[in-house]
């Protein structure tokens, strides 16, 4: 598995991918620009409560 995050000006994207080409689940939180990892840490227990 891969956890793909792209942290942008107002939103972060989150994926969870199997393999090559099997998304397992997507995210999309706000951007939080005092720290920017506070909204990909979001996004990634949103994924992974999503995919079980």
């Amino acid at each position: 598995m891969c956890l793909a995050i792209d942290i942008c000006g107002t939103f972060t994207d989150t994926v969870l991918v199997a393999g090559e080409d099997s998304i397992l689940a997507a995210a999309k939180t706000l951007t939080t620009h005092q720290n920017p990892a506070d909204g990909a840490m979001e996004g990634a227990a949103r994924v992974m409560a999503h995919s079980g």
